[in-house]
């Protein structure tokens, strides 16, 4: 009964069906299992046993282990065995790793804050210098408490090279 309701999560077909067909199938998935690892090379039933009075070398490099990988479900999920090293995204080399960045990274670590402080300065000094091009209209502040601001508008003049330079008209 609890390989049923483990196996069907409580459902009553699960729980009706026999247990032995489980149990066979679980036996003939041994068997499969047993026989697959025989048949490896790297496996421990397949290695023949040393001869009497000789002993393992231990100057010669152990041969690496064929990678084993299992597959299965389990609970409903499903499970992957192996022997062999995971390697995932983060085992791969990254790009701005190694001595070829080295030299960049010192010099961005160096001049970072001072090259940031002369780009401000420069975005400033752009602004400032643009700031009221192609306006034509100003706003004076109020000179006391009671005063109210003014509206200044700037008109083209013409001058002798032809070009217009703006002069203000208006005021208080």
């Amino acid at each position: 009964m609890a390989l049923a309701l483990r196996a069907g999560a409580g459902s009553a077909r699960a729980a009706a069906a026999p247990t032995r067909r489980r149990s066979v199938a679980a036996g003939a998935r041994k068997q499969q299992q047993a026989a697959q690892q025989a048949a490896q090379p790297g496996s421990s039933a397949a290695a023949p046993a040393p001869a009497p009075g000789a002993e393992a070398s231990t100057s010669a490099p152990a041969a690496p282990e064929q990678a084993v990988t299992r597959e299965f479900r389990a609970l409903g999920s499903k499970v992957v065995e192996t022997n062999a090293p995971f390697r995932g995204p983060e085992d791969a080399p990254d790009f701005w790793e190694g001595e070829r960045f080295e030299a960049f990274g010192k010099a961005l670590e160096s001049y970072f804050l001072p090259g940031l402080v002369v780009l401000g300065l420069v975005c400033g000094g752009i602004a400032a210098k643009t700031y009221n091009e192609d306006a034509t209209t100003y706003i004076k502040p109020p000179t006391g408490p009671d005063a109210q601001p003014s509206i200044i508008i700037a008109t083209p003049e013409a001058t002798a090279g032809g070009a217009a330079a703006p002069s203000l008209v208006g005021g208080e």
